[in-house]
């Protein structure tokens, strides 16, 4: 069977013998041409290997035989029509050469384990890493990657970069936050944080250094970490001063607004992004003067449930106008109050008692101020250094 695939391979001829076939076969013996299938009883024919047939004639004339070709078989003549066809022995070429580029490439790259991440934030690193579609897969560093990423982003506490094929795998895991730890170790005080009248005392660690109705002032001792006749002469303090105050907040609204008007002139823009590289398939240029605005839409194609580094890109520029409008008094109000209560938000353990409000409006601008009474913790952390 080999020898019959090796033959096949090299393609074979069948040929009649006319005169002594006696003395051609002498002849082919001397050459070292090999002869199979050789048929007698007066119609002689024989098969030889078809780069031989050129060597057979010679041995024929010296032995004043007459060959012709009666059959021919093997690979070389059935491909024998390709040699009028250059085109397809060139395009299998070019095809072997591209399959074995792509294939050297990073064709997707699949992030699993981003649940606080944002997976779009995590690719862009990714490519700042060092890891970008259609690069090739030899100058790819894993180890390199992963530490880059894992600078990235502190939160990740453990990562990994494999690749499979023209795919590169990364799997992460988020860190669980770590609860804050209670310095035992360091001694300090609590001071007060801003002014106010105490009104109630938890004290949980060290000696309360005021009373209920006693008024205090910015930076004033609550709670001692000095504590006499105790096995420690010195503790961290920690409580919770809660004392009537008055805080003051303020907010600017102006009265004139910018609007924004679209006029219904649009440019789109197409392309095709290949492995990282942009083909316009849109003869239109991007706006260069002001008064546009771009939004976009990029589709990623995938094979499998694996994106493939080719991208469609739409971008449309719509033609905007700018103006202005008065705000009413009303509405300036009912922001100013809105941005009051972010401010407020701000503070913890934030109790309202009582709440005034100032409106002025000077020079196109609605001034809000709002002053209120409450009651809040005031106690902060104050270090006590000991040499």
């Amino acid at each position: 069977m080999l020898v019959g695939l090796l033959r096949f391979f090299r393609g074979s001829v069948q040929f009649s013998i006319e005169g002594s076939p006696e003395r051609f076969y002498n002849q082919c013996a001397k050459q070292g041409i090999p002869l199979w299938g050789i048929q007698g009883g007066g119609a002689y024919s024989a098969f030889a290997a078809a780069s031989h047939y050129s060597r057979l004639r010679a041995c024929a004339r010296r032995s004043g035989c007459r060959l012709r070709i009666r059959k021919k078989a093997g690979m070389p003549f059935r491909l024998s029509f390709l040699r009028k066809r250059r085109g397809i022995p060139l395009g299998l070429l070019l095809a072997i050469c591209l399959v074995l580029f792509l294939s050297s490439r990073v064709w997707s790259i699949e992030v699993s384990g981003c649940e606080e991440i944002r997976e779009e934030d995590f690719r862009a690193a990714c490519q700042e890493a060092g890891l970008s579609l259609g690069m090739a897969r030899s100058d790819m560093d894993p180890h390199t990657i992963q530490q880059r990423l894992m600078q990235m982003f502190p939160e990740i506490s453990w990562l990994t970069v494999n690749t499979s094929g023209s795919t590169v795998h990364i799997s992460l895991t988020e860190g669980v936050e770590k609860p804050e730890m209670v310095d035992t170790e360091h001694v300090g005080n609590m001071k007060a944080s801003v002014a106010g009248q105490v009104v109630r005392i938890e004290v949980f660690s060290g000696k309360a250094a005021v009373s209920v109705g006693e008024a205090v002032s910015p930076g004033q001792l609550l709670i001692s970490g000095t504590v006499e006749n105790g096995a420690s002469p010195a503790v961290r303090a920690d409580g919770r001063i809660i004392a009537k105050t008055t805080r003051t907040f303020s907010a600017e609204i102006p009265l004139i607004e910018k609007t924004k008007t679209y006029t219904g002139e649009t440019v789109t823009r197409r392309s095709l992004t290949i492995f990282g590289i942009p083909l316009p398939l849109s003869l239109t240029t991007a706006p260069l003067e002001d008064g546009w605005e771009r939004s976009g839409d990029i589709t990623s194609l995938k094979a499998n449930g694996n994106r493939l580094p080719i991208y469609w890109t739409e971008e449309v520029w719509k033609k905007v106008e700018i103006g202005q409008r008065e705000r009413s008094r009303e509405e300036a109000e009912k922001l100013a109050r809105k941005e009051i209560e972010k401010q407020e938000k701000e503070l913890s353990e934030l109790k309202i008692l009582e709440q005034a409000e100032e409106f002025v409006i000077r020079d196109q601008v609605l001034y809000c101020t709002v002053t209120i009474k409450c009651e809040e913790n005031i106690a902060i952390e104050s270090e006590i250094i000991i040499k």
